[in-house]
């Protein structure tokens, strides 16, 4: 019985994080907008090599988008 409830109260949390997770990125202002933006956005990262680490970060951003989407699209998108 005890190994039970220590099961249960242990896999509850990893269960809610890991869907949670997936809800997190679509969240992300990058997976909002659209396919044409995040192209321009992302093309424009390589035009400007010095860069903020802002900047810079903004720009991992964009290409982890363009990674997710043509993963879950089936298409290279950029």
């Amino acid at each position: 019985m005890i190994k039970n409830l220590f099961f249960v109260v242990l896999m509850i949390p990893i269960l809610t994080t890991s869907v949670g997770c997936d809800k997190l990125r679509e969240l992300s202002p990058s997976a909002r907008i659209s396919d044409e933006e995040l192209i321009e956005k992302r093309a424009s990262c390589f035009s400007n090599p010095q860069s903020s680490p802002t900047t810079v970060m903004q720009c991992e951003n964009y290409e982890r988008e363009c990674k997710r989407r043509n993963k879950k699209y089936g298409r290279h998108l950029c």
